[in-house]
Parts: C-alpha cells; structure tokens; sequence
C-alpha cells in the first residue's frame, strides 16, 4: 500500500510535467488496476470492483438529486443573485463529471 502511494505520487507529478489530464490520468491508473486484476484470474476481485463502481455511481447520482431539490427550494425563497445557488450549481457540475467518470469506469471494466 505504501510502495503503491509513492508510486501514485510520483505518477501525478509526471503527468502534471506532461500535462495530462486528471480524467485521462483517473482513467490510466484505472486500467491498470484493471490489468492486475485481469492477471490475477480473480473474477471475484473484478465483480467487487464493478459493485464498487456502481454503488459510487448510485452515491453521485443521490447526492446531484439531493443538490438540484435543495437549490429549487433555495431558488423559489430567495430574490436575486445567490452566491450560494452559484456554488451548489458548481458542485452540481463536478458531480456529473464524477459520474461521467464512473460510468466510463463501469463501461471498461464490462468490456472485459
């Protein structure tokens, strides 16, 4: 765990020198778990990793719902501009890029 978290670090800074994104980097650290796991014939550890993965995919799915009902009920309370509404709505936005992401994981791991 701790060779792989070292591992980790040293792989965000090459990245970050070759300006990769934090999706393409999310997505290549992805596959190669999924490799290992592949390697290892454990079809077992590779339907944990899809439960994993929808259970996280169910948890932002919930948690967009949760933010889109509370900025209705804030919206239709409150007159003008909210710096609050702003800031659910970009959180709102980073959620569905989160999901976004889960799903292309939980495609991946299908295809295998």
């Amino acid at each position: 765990r701790h060779i792989e978290g070292k591992f980790n670090k040293i792989l965000d800074a090459l990245f970050e020198k070759l300006s990769i994104s934090k999706k393409d980097t999310e997505m290549m650290r992805f596959n190669n778990r999924l490799e290992q796991l592949a390697e290892g014939d454990d079809r077992r550890a590779l339907e944990q990793e899809q439960f994993f993965i929808r259970k996280k995919i169910d948890e932002v799915q919930s948690e967009i719902f949760q933010l889109e009902n509370n900025i209705q009920f804030i919206s239709s309370s409150s007159k003008g501009e909210n710096p609050f509404i702003k800031e659910v709505q970009k959180s709102i936005e980073r959620h569905k890029d989160d999901l976004k992401l889960w799903k292309e994981k939980l495609q991946q791991i299908k295809n295998m």
